[in-house]
């Protein structure tokens, strides 16, 4: 086994909400579940956490995370619903470390059309934690870009770092990037009221307003009438690209890891026209992009790479009975799977480049991250760095050079809660285990002024040239 995909399903890319909302997958199960069931449930999960994951107890001791899921066995009451029990088992599975390895939230259980909801919609910086808001429902009341203070009398900071428990990652930033698309998910769950009382600071004053609860269809009509507004900026298309008026640069917005075959025909593409006009600059911007599949980086880096190149230097994996049973479900339906065994490999074969210089990109290249730059996008950013192939711009990425990937989807056999569950273990083109971190940018500048940064210093090249 000497080619490896690596293959993320997660947060930042896959729409958790239809794992949770298949009725398939969710047929027969309990909404309301005895304490002893509930315990089961917890039992099985701990079981097959442990059985399927390369290395469960890497990042917790043994001994303390079994006290704790006593102590969350313990707890319960006599009648355990199925958000009763993600509440109390999500944060379990979190303590893993690890981002791929996620308890998914029961979205159909906590938004049915009679909830009233929050009515803004917040982005949390990965930095300093602020909540922002980018989406109100009264704009008039609590406008955009409002710094959130507290809500009904408990602060923000304190609502986040509650929320933070039930984020997978193995770094906080990554955590708090992933706490932008379950903000409200969570907040419902323990914070939902009738009317909100935001505290908040806007235009360097803090101000105070009252909020009325809003209904499934009063939302829709809120977000119908701004439904051309991006949230969370949720990418709309994989990949793009645009050249400037003076071609001395082109940007490519490398937004997820999905579609080998639609990539060899955009990436065959761009390299043709930046290579027609006489591009002299690429710059790809891979910030927030949450993986897929690592063959779609391959796929471009042998069009920029000018030698032969390798993402992944070995990986191990444990393939159990437990393994290639969450394997052959309905939430898994293109999983290809290895038969029962222990695997470990050191990889020595080499993707080559385009062996035809005029199918390759020979300018100048600059990669854009931040924290958000996870999987296989980590993967591809880490062999960008170690090729020298260019000048990285932006923030550590999320995904770490030592990681997990590769998932199984797991539902407890009660509740049907489903988690995703890493089966491999990965370490990255030349990365050294003693020293785990992210791909470290060469500039280190925020995400936001990433690109900006990298267009001036083009800019700045061209005059001094």
């Amino acid at each position: 086994m000497k080619r490896l995909t690596l293959l993320f399903i997660g947060a930042l890319l896959f729409p958790f909400a239809s794992l949770s909302q298949s009725s398939e997958q969710t047929k027969g199960h309990l909404s309301v579940l005895t304490k002893e069931q509930a315990c089961d449930d917890i039992d099985s999960l701990i079981y097959t956490l442990n059985e399927i994951h390369p290395d469960m107890f890497s990042e917790c001791n043994l001994g303390n995370y079994m006290k704790q899921v006593n102590e969350v066995k313990e707890s319960l009451p006599d009648s355990v619903t199925i958000v009763q029990l993600y509440d109390k088992v999500a944060p379990l599975v979190s303590l893993i470390g690890d981002g791929h390895t996620c308890m998914v939230f029961p979205y159909n259980e906590v938004f049915t059309e009679k909830l009233r909801r929050l009515p803004l919609q917040v982005e949390i910086d990965d930095n300093t934690a602020e909540a922002t808001v980018i989406l109100s429902a009264f704009p008039k009341l609590v406008p955009e870009k409002a710094k959130l203070i507290s809500i009904n009398g408990v602060a923000v900071k304190d609502m986040i770092d509650w929320m933070l428990r039930y984020c997978s990652g193995e770094r906080r930033f990554f955590q708090l990037q992933r706490l932008n698309y379950d903000f409200l998910a969570f907040f419902q769950m323990r914070y939902t009221a009738d009317n909100y009382k935001v505290k908040f600071i806007y235009d360097g004053k803090e101000k105070e307003a009252t909020l009325p609860s809003r209904t499934y269809e009063e939302e829709k009509i809120t977000l119908e009438t701004l439904k051309h507004k991006k949230v969370n900026n949720q990418p709309e298309i994989p990949y793009s690209f645009s050249i400037s008026d003076d071609n001395r640069y082109a940007i490519m917005d490398f937004n997820n890891m999905v579609d080998p075959d639609r990539m060899t025909v955009f990436a065959d593409s761009m390299v043709s026209e930046l290579k027609q006009r006489g591009v002299p600059n690429l710059i790809i911007d891979i910030r927030s992009n949450g993986g897929g599949l690592s063959n779609v980086g391959d796929t471009l880096l042998r069009r920029i790479s000018p030698y032969p190149f390798q993402q992944f230097s070995k990986f191990y994996a444990r393939v159990t009975p437990s393994t290639l049973k969450c394997a052959s479900t309905p939430d898994m339906p293109n999983s290809d799977m290895p038969p029962l065994g222990v695997y470990f490999d050191e990889l020595d074969e080499y993707v080559q480049p385009f062996a035809d210089s005029t199918k390759r990109y020979n300018g100048k290249l600059w990669l854009l991250i931040n924290h958000g730059t996870f999987s296989s996008a980590g993967s591809f950013s880490w062999a960008f760095k170690q090729l020298h192939l260019g000048t990285v711009v932006g923030e550590e990425s999320g995904g770490m050079n030592v990681c997990y990937g590769d998932i199984v989807v797991y539902r407890m056999p009660l509740s049907h809660l489903a988690t995703t569950i890493s089966w491999k273990r990965f370490w990255q083109f030349e990365a050294d285990e003693k020293e785990v971190h992210g791909t470290m940018p060469d500039i280190e500048v925020p995400s936001s002024d990433a690109l900006n940064y990298t267009i001036n210093e083009i800019e700045q090249a061209k005059v001094n040239y």
